[in-house]
Parts: C-alpha cells; structure tokens; sequence
C-alpha cells in the first residue's frame, strides 16, 4: 500500500484506506473536487486529507484483478 498524498491523484475505480481501516472504492469524480466514494458524495480536499489514507488497489490494479476471475469457456470446434 502506499499513501494516497504520495500517490497524487484518485482514479474512479481504486480502492482506498482511511485512517480507522475501513475500504473504499471511488465511484466517480465530478467537477470541482465532488467525489462519490461507497455511495456518498463529498467535496475532496487535499489538504485536509489525513496522511494515513492508503492506496489499497489502483483502477488498474482492480481491472487486471476482476478480468483475471473471467472465466473463459473453452473454444468448440465445428465439424
């Protein structure tokens, strides 16, 4: 996991650590700093964001995690 501050920027998709513990995907980003994170809304601050908060899973991190469990069924050749 790594800081949020040092990582510098949220992507609709990662999950999140705050300070308690407790996970949290970002849902969307909206202008002016208006985040959803686990269906609610608030305005993101930077600065008053608290040093404890990790990256758990960037977007990119959580599609290759999801797209991994896809199971493929197996190609069916026809005569």
């Amino acid at each position: 996991m790594i800081p949020l501050k040092e990582y510098g920027h949220l992507e609709v998709g990662m999950t999140i650590i705050d300070s308690n513990g407790i996970e949290a995907t970002v849902e969307s980003i909206g202008e002016g700093g208006l985040v959803k994170v686990n269906g609610q809304m608030f305005m993101w601050d930077w600065e008053r964001l608290h040093p404890d908060v990790m990256v758990k899973e960037t977007a990119a991190e959580r599609d290759e995690r999801l797209n991994a469990k896809v199971v493929q069924p197996p190609e069916q050749a026809w005569w």
